[in-house]
């Protein structure tokens, strides 16, 4: 038997999606990445962190200053993405109330 995957699982993100930060990663954080959606604005050839994000606030106990709105992620610190925001809002309200 194979094993399917799930729609979300066969693309990657691109430039200019909405992203949702997987929160659990980033515990001192978490509080943040709980109330806000990024949009991904660079994509770079580094292989740990290649998406670049920015958010519309800034990242509350960012060590480059309290003016930082960017941080670099890997794939798997996010939680779901996709080029409409509503989408990605109610994909994650879904996996919250396990809808």
């Amino acid at each position: 038997m194979k094993y399917l995957r799930t729609y979300e699982n066969l693309n990657s993100p691109q430039i200019g999606d909405y992203v949702k930060v997987n929160s659990s990663k980033f515990p001192e954080l978490a509080n943040f990445f709980d109330n806000e959606i990024g949009k991904i604005f660079k994509i770079t050839n580094d292989k740990s962190y290649p998406y670049e994000i920015i958010f519309d606030k800034s990242i509350a106990g960012s060590t480059y200053g309290p003016e930082d709105t960017t941080m670099a992620f890997s794939k798997v610190e996010l939680l779901g993405w996709s080029s409409n925001v509503k989408d990605l809002e109610i994909k994650i309200n879904t996996n919250k109330y396990n809808l």
